[in-house]
């Protein structure tokens, strides 16, 4: 198949297309009608191209199409005939912008790939381009790392880091695991044993005797945590939640306490212009099979313990969303398919609308509480030593729903946070955070949380995925994710021009003109909701406007303590260097003496006056 055989011209924008995407390009087309006079044709929307030719998820695909967006995917020659249209756009926009020269590789303001990404693929963006990864994020989304950060920012901030059940890395903390182990004295608790890169549920181990069985693993590299005992659960099996994050920046060149839209942050700019974003949309996956307290003889049975659904769909116990009955995925599913909205109340797999029923129905009582899920000695009446709680989220006048979600949007900043400063570093190490790229936009992430929720509406994050997988086996899936993905190109290109205006120049001019309008503001549609910052509450709402004002400080706390931890920590690798004359060594240095000098802070914390973020 030829170069860019498998591309799709922009369509016409139509009056139903004004409304799916902002921004439409004044360029007029001229064409003949049928007289042979020349009309006038509608503005032609944004012309936009995504190179897609390293994503394999087609439903990423259909949400760029639907936005009247063009897909370039190189040579490849494996895309279903739906996508692989005989026209070239590469043609077109010869025919449409005499004298531009188009490469593949390189033109598309959109890129979106499915692995990891290093430095100097970032540092290769142009200002008007868009990649779907920072730098660095494996301190985020591996396991091992995450919780060991996690353990050390709950040794600092006890009071916040309580979403995640207590973690040992075989690899650094196997002497305090044993320390753990040995005083328990005797007592029974189960853990759990995961692979720090492992996915998909693969390789995780249930045992009473970590130690004991770490010592057959070939490879320690694992996370051991404490089982979380007690779970909500729908119709009797435990599900945990799959919730999707937008992260847009990690940091900015020049921070202000404005949005676009002139709208100012309750609690100021903090978090060095980190900007998150949680969809009001996600999966429920439910386990094939009733739970039960972990014994001896059911540590084995993972389809009632472990909620991931890879593991879960081999079960012949499992009902697809859209198929009760079915004991298989339907090969059948079409990506324009969305279904009628009432696949997500059946099967093992639903979505929030059903759950945010589920929890206002069944956890008025409890949805509030801030207590252990159980007191008492027996192993099925007690979360792990510590019970993670979160505090401080709920609220009378809120219905428990909310009040759960909450507990969420708290947990995932935190969650980032614990990783910002390193991730942070190595982006502005590519170059994303000055000159023509100081505006902090070429990278985004879409994130997808793994969350389990106990009886008492505690919340613990099990996992956090950088590249969450977007395979539709049900038109449940497709729904939920084609609007995910929909809400999140729509965000991400806010500020990104039309093809032929593609220039540092013309990057400037343009989002200059929008700003000036006001349209880079997130739309009020968009299925995002931010969690960071939070934006100020309507006028008259005051419980909404004293919950932001009381989450951003708890941020703020957070986020002034880490950074004059890793300040100091910089401070003193140039004196050593000074005292030594030695050259300087690379920037990653810097960033592993800060991780010192963190895990060795105070367990105190001052809290901070609002509003007085000393730059860093």
């Amino acid at each position: 198949m030829a170069k860019g055989a498998n591309a799709l011209p922009c369509p016409p924008a139509t009056a139903s297309d004004e409304s799916d995407d902002e921004d439409p390009v004044t360029t007029v087309l001229v064409s003949s009608s049928a007289r042979g006079a020349p009309t006038k044709k509608p503005p032609r929307k944004r012309f936009v191209v995504m190179n897609l030719s390293k994503c394999r998820y087609h439903i990423v695909r259909q949400a760029a199409l639907e936005l009247g967006w063009c897909i370039e995917d190189e040579d490849r020659t494996d895309v279903p005939t739906e996508y692989a249209k005989s026209s070239d756009h590469a043609a077109l926009l010869e025919k449409l912008f005499p004298c531009f020269r188009y490469r593949p590789e390189e033109t598309p303001q959109i890129h979106w790939v499915d692995c990891s990404v290093l430095l100097p693929r970032v540092a290769a963006l142009k200002c008007f381009q868009r990649l779907n990864h920072f730098p660095n994020m494996h301190l985020l989304c591996r396991k091992m790392l995450f919780f060991s950060r996690c353990m050390k920012m709950r040794e600092r901030f006890p009071e916040w880091y309580t979403f995640f059940p207590k973690s040992y890395s075989l690899r650094t903390d196997e002497k305090a695991l044993q320390e753990e182990v040995r005083s328990l004295r005797g007592k029974v608790k189960t853990f759990l044993m995961k692979p720090n890169a492992g996915c998909q549920g693969k390789g995780i181990i249930l045992t009473r005797n970590p130690v004991k069985e770490a010592k057959h693993l070939k490879d320690q590299d694992y996370i051991v945590q404490y089982y979380v005992h007690r779970p909500l659960l729908i119709d009797g099996k435990k599900f945990d939640m799959r919730v999707y994050v937008l992260m847009t920046m990690c940091g900015a060149a020049n921070d202000n306490s404005e949005d676009e839209g002139g709208r100012h942050w309750s609690g100021g700019t903090i978090g060095g212009g980190l900007e998150l974003y949680v969809h009001t949309e996600g999966l429920v996956r439910i386990c094939a099979t009733p739970y039960s307290k972990p014994t001896t003889d059911n540590l084995g049975d993972v389809c009632k313990h472990l909620t991931n659904y890879s593991v879960n769909k081999e079960s012949e116990d499992y009902a697809f969303a859209g198929a009760e009955g079915a004991d298989e995925a339907p090969s059948d599913i079409s990506l324009s398919n969305e279904g009628d909205g009432t696949e997500g109340f059946t099967s093992n797999k639903r979505d929030f609308r059903f759950l945010e029923t589920f929890v206002n129905e069944t956890m008025q009582s409890s949805a509030g509480s801030n207590g252990a899920d159980g007191g008492g000695g027996d192993e099925d009446d007690d979360d792990e030593p510590h019970e993670a709680r979160t505090k401080g989220a709920a609220s009378n006048t809120s219905t428990p729903w909310q009040q759960l979600l909450r507990k969420v949007d708290r947990a995932i900043v935190l969650s980032v946070m614990s990783a910002l400063h390193d991730v942070r570093h190595a982006y502005q190490a590519s170059g994303s955070l000055s000159g023509q790229r100081e505006d902090g936009r070429n990278s985004f992430e879409l994130m997808g949380f793994d969350v389990l929720v106990t009886r008492s509406g505690n919340v613990h994050v099990l996992e956090i995925n950088h590249s969450p997988s977007l395979f539709c086996d049900t038109v449940l899936d497709v729904r939920i994710k084609k609007n995910v993905l929909k809400d999140t190109l729509r965000i991400i290109s806010k500020g990104v021009p039309d093809l032929r205006k593609c220039s540092d120049v013309g990057y400037r001019k343009y989002n200059a003109k929008m700003k000036a309008k006001g349209e880079l503001t997130i739309p009020a549609n968009s299925g995002f909701r931010s969690v960071f910052p939070l934006l100020a509450a309507k006028e008259g709402d005051e419980a909404v406007q004293a919950y932001h004002d009381r989450e951003m400080q708890i941020f703020h706390q957070v986020w002034e303590g880490m950074s004059s931890n890793a300040s100091s920590a910089q401070s003193s690798v140039l004196l050593s260097r000074r005292a030594s004359k030695t050259p300087p060594t690379p920037t990653a240095g810097v960033a592993t003496a800060a991780r010192k000098s963190f895990s060795s802070a105070p367990a105190a914390a001052t809290v901070l006056p609002k509003l007085t973020v000393p730059r860093r």
